[in-house]
């Protein structure tokens, strides 16, 4: 028995021994593992000891590792393998998120539209998704930055935190105001939606130049495309000399059509001129014609003009192609001053007959005369019988097929009273034969033909009205019925006035005139712009004052360099004007050197009739050689013409010692 107990003690020893000796290397090994905290270490660790007393911390520290090669490397194949490997791992949830954000950053070097969107649709309603969100909003206003592409976001994307923002930034995309001028008048001439969402206006501006000792002042047209939040995409400087005075613009398939005395012109919306398009209208109308708007629709230009007692309607094809042509005859002063055109391509036409108020006139698509009415709304004068007449200037499809037409009555008893005024706007609405379903008086002037926009709810027109010593321009809404007319005046403290409204896709545009009010000072005349919402209820905060650049270029001339003197002579043309009681005149020298001192140069007058047309009355080339020396820090040229010196900041001045007369030349760029 005693053996038995010492052969069981032995016995139980050597297990002991083992077994300590196992649970020591089990022990040693998974710190080992610990220690080095990779999968292989974990991995090696549970094969060696796959029921150890240490396998199930093992397991966990071996996912715990696996997630951590995922973070570490941000590999979207490691985190491929934990979700494999732990299908509802601990960190299933992480991984998920890690993979989201590993996408999100392809995604974002990838930078495109339809990659936001896939992503976004992909994991939406995540912060990841959001943050998606924010960097396709970054992207659209770094390369679209359109009213058109924060209203997709806001359509496809409604209900994200980034939302908005988003409003935030339609609404200042889509509504502003624009002062552009100089610390001269400048004025507005016409503008126009185009198909981009922005605007092509037509402004005059006038500037100040130095012509050698003498200060003028200089009187340019200029062709700005805007985009749709008001800032300028390009600016063209509209020569008189070249294109004549700037009267209305457009827009035909894709193309700005520019309406100015001399024709019309063409330009793509890089502001380039087409020169293959230009239409003469002289041919067509004679010397001195008077245009009085400017409509684009159906692949057709439609102008309508005045000479003599006649009123005239051109419906002409891009080219200059004579379409069609009606004429209005009358015994006295016969106006047509707008049209609109209906799907079918029937005209509308308003205009006036001196002291038998308004004409109405309807043709169809091929000119045939179907409607032709004097003295429409004569019975609506503010006084009855012959003290009264008006004028029709404005004319408006409505969205009901009827017309909307505005124009202005002439009181003439008010000529002779302080307390009334001589002109009161009216807005009449009538079905397409001319009856009139109802009409309304507004107190305020009203210019151009561009005064009326139908919204989705209400008329709007637009007069010019005298609450202040300055004068304001009013907002004048009428309901469809031509009832519950509501009066918004709009201006600063010294004074607006309007020009034309216009309804693009978006919103409407005013154009106008603003004395100072940008800077609070009552001073020059700048050209004011507002863009309104959609339901013309909003103007955004963001306001862009855009000065003119100053025409007087600065050059400081080496004139004993004769490379450099000629490569000036080569690249300006150089300028003179002369003001007349009647007309101006102005001539303009054109250089062409054949070598480094001789030459020819090309001497034009043009005769500026006080109507605004441009005439050539001479042109004469001469011989040149230049001096070789400077006499009293000029530099002669010889001629036939006269004395012709050259001083080093650019200005030409001519001698003519027959007159005993000096013209100081300006250069400009040819």
């Amino acid at each position: 028995m005693k053996k038995l107990l010492i052969i069981v003690s032995v016995i139980l020893i050597l297990i002991g021994i083992v077994f300590g000796g196992l649970f020591y290397l089990d022990y040693t090994d998974y710190n080992t593992a610990k220690e080095k905290r990779t999968i292989i270490s974990y991995e090696n660790y549970l094969n060696s000891y796959p029921s150890g007393y240490y396998t199930t911390e093992a397991k966990i520290e071996l996912e715990r590792a696996y997630f951590e090669k995922a973070q570490d490397t941000q590999l979207k194949k490691e985190c491929d393998v934990y979700l494999k490997k732990y299908p509802n791992g601990k960190y299933e949830d992480d991984i998920q998120s890690l993979i989201m954000n590993i996408e999100l950053l392809e995604t974002k070097e990838i930078n495109t539209v339809e990659g936001y969107y896939t992503y976004i649709n992909k994991y939406p309603n995540t912060s990841f998704a959001n943050n998606a969100l924010q960097l396709l909003l970054e992207y659209t206003e770094n390369y679209s930055n359109t009213i058109a592409s924060y209203q997709k976001l806001l359509d496809d994307f409604p209900k994200y935190s980034i939302s908005n923002e988003i409003k935030d930034k339609l609404i200042n995309r889509s509504t502003w105001k624009l002062y552009y001028g100089d610390k001269e008048s400048d004025y507005p001439i016409d503008v126009h939606p185009t198909f981009d969402g922005g605007f092509i206006a037509l402004v005059g501006v006038e500037t100040k130049i130095k012509t050698g000792v003498e200060i003028r002042e200089l009187k340019i047209d200029q062709l700005i495309k805007l985009n749709e939040a008001g800032y300028e995409m390009w600016v063209i400087d509209l020569h008189k000399e070249k294109f004549g005075r700037g009267m209305f613009v457009s827009e035909l398939n894709n193309q700005i059509c520019l309406l100015t005395d001399k024709g019309v012109f063409f330009f793509d919306y890089n502001g380039n001129l087409i020169i293959d398009k230009y239409i003469n209208l002289e041919p067509i109308l004679g010397n001195y014609y008077g245009v009085n708007s400017l409509f684009c629709k159906n692949d057709a230009i439609y102008i309508t003009s005045s000479i003599d007692n006649r009123g005239i309607i051109l419906k002409l094809s891009e080219h200059g192609h004579i379409l069609n042509k009606y004429v209005q005859e009358g015994e006295t002063e016969t106006k047509i001053s707008s049209v609109d055109v209906d799907k079918n391509g029937n005209v509308y036409f308003i205009g006036s007959v001196k002291y038998s108020g308004v004409l109405f006139g309807k043709l169809s698509k091929d000119f045939d005369i179907l409607i032709n009415t004097k003295g429409l709304t004569h019975n609506h004068c503010i006084n009855s019988g012959n003290k009264c007449w008006q004028r029709a200037s404005g004319i408006l499809l409505t969205h009901d097929n009827n017309l909307l037409i505005a124009g202005y009555t002439y009181d003439l008893n008010a000529q002779y009273s302080s307390k009334k005024s001589d002109k009161n706007t009216f807005i009449a609405k009538m079905d397409l034969v001319g009856k009139i379903l109802w009409t309304k008086n507004i107190e305020g002037t009203m210019y151009g033909t561009k005064n009326i926009v139908e919204t989705k709810k209400e008329y709007v027109l637009l007069t010019n009205s005298k609450r202040n010593s300055y004068g304001d321009f009013q907002i004048n809404r009428i309901k469809f019925d031509g009832t519950g007319i509501k009066n918004d005046f709009q201006g600063g403290k010294y004074g607006e006035s309007t020009k034309a409204i216009v309804r693009s896709e978006n919103g409407y545009l005013i154009m106008g005139n603003s004395n100072g009010s940008h800077d609070g000072k009552p001073g020059f005349w700048d050209i004011l712009m507002i863009k309104y919402n959609e339901n013309f209820t909003k103007i955004g905060s963001t306001t862009i004052v855009s000065n003119i650049e100053n025409t007087d270029l600065d050059i400081n001339l080496d004139l004993n360099n004769l490379n450099e003197v000629n490569d000036f002579l080569k690249y300006y043309r150089f300028d003179y004007f002369q003001y007349g009681n009647k007309n101006n005149y102005s001539f303009t020298l054109n250089f062409y050197p054949t070598n480094s001192i001789d030459g020819v140069f090309s001497w034009t007058m043009f005769t500026l009739h006080q109507n605004g047309k441009t005439d050539v009355s001479a042109q004469r080339q001469y011989k040149y050689t230049i001096g070789r020396e400077l006499v009293n820090n000029k530099l002669y040229i010889n001629s036939d013409i006269g004395e012709i010196y050259l001083e080093s900041d650019g200005t030409m001045v001519m001698h003519d010692t027959q007159r005993n007369e000096k013209y100081f030349f300006r250069f400009s760029k040819n």
